[in-house]
């Protein structure tokens, strides 16, 4: 494209990308005697944008309450609701298109390599455990208490273009 009749300065651009996704969910929760609580959740996802060997990446959460103002034993005046909870679960984030496939930069003197990319590039994943507990005084008034511990591997961050693969002007 060009906006060559304008007065202006100004640069036209244009570009394409394909990014193809697809994913499965199934989550579960499980109770008994109203007091103890489990949940479980497992997704598997697609794209296009990681490398050809991890089109693919399960995440899961597995999540558990023990409602202790439910026991028979519990009698605290005034703790209406009581409960003490965990839970662990993973997260993938998706890449740039051009953390992964090679861009270029054309002009009129021509091409210059803009991205390398990485063919090989996994998905980013986040790991939390998130630890907890809920109290309710009576009846009106809520506290919650809890501990998060997060970690990501993997992390997709932006790198030079080493100079070995030609000018990048």
């Amino acid at each position: 494209f060009t906006l060559s009749n304008l007065s202006t300065s100004i640069t036209a651009t244009s570009s394409e990308q394909t990014i193809k996704r697809a994913g499965a969910f199934a989550g579960a929760t499980a109770e008994y005697k109203d007091r103890y609580i489990i949940d479980g959740t497992f997704r598997y996802d697609g794209s296009s944008l990681f490398g050809s060997g991890n089109r693919w990446a399960p995440f899961g959460r597995v999540s558990g309450v023990w409602r202790l103002s439910e026991e028979p034993f519990f009698h605290v005046p005034h703790l209406s609701d009581f409960r003490l909870r965990a839970s662990h679960g993973t997260a993938g984030n998706s890449p740039r298109f051009d953390a992964q496939y090679e861009t270029y930069n054309c002009s009129a003197t021509g091409c210059q390599l803009g991205q390398a990319g990485n063919p090989l590039l996994k998905p980013e994943t986040t790991a939390e455990t998130e630890v907890g507990t809920d109290l309710t005084l009576f009846d009106r008034l809520g506290l919650v208490f809890t501990f998060v511990d997060s970690k990501t591997k993997n992390q997709i961050l932006p790198a030079p273009t080493p100079t070995s693969f030609g000018d990048r002007k």
